[in-house]
């Protein structure tokens, strides 16, 4: 899951862009983020980003930019682990991935990439 979530980050940001994921246990759940300072979701796809074979952009194809899966598969491996996956725009611009999955333990943690 989310190595699709990040695969997907990286492909839409800028070479000189950022790409971060976050993470924290708490209260038996993994929370998540990956945060990415690309071009962020248009508003009329944010409800449809989900949908297998989904691409927002008109131009894309399966030879520019995948085939419309990883976030459909993301969301349903987040789902088949008790979890939830959802989709935003950051205020600042670029796109945020956020959800949680059932977990033990407490720590935290981030990493940029």
């Amino acid at each position: 899951m989310l190595e699709n979530l990040l695969d997907n980050a990286i492909r839409h940001t800028p070479h000189d862009g950022v790409v971060d994921l976050r993470w924290q246990l708490e209260c038996g759940r993994l929370r998540f983020h990956v945060l990415d300072t690309g071009s962020g979701i248009a508003p009329e796809d944010l409800p449809h980003v989900f949908l297998p074979m989904y691409r927002g952009e008109p131009s894309r194809s399966r030879a520019t930019g995948g085939a419309g899966l990883g976030l459909a598969i993301a969301q349903r491996i987040a789902q088949a682990h008790g979890g939830h996956l959802s989709a935003a725009n950051r205020p600042g611009g670029g796109a945020e991935l956020s959800g949680w999955l059932a977990v033990a333990g407490e720590t935290i943690g981030s990493i940029a990439v």
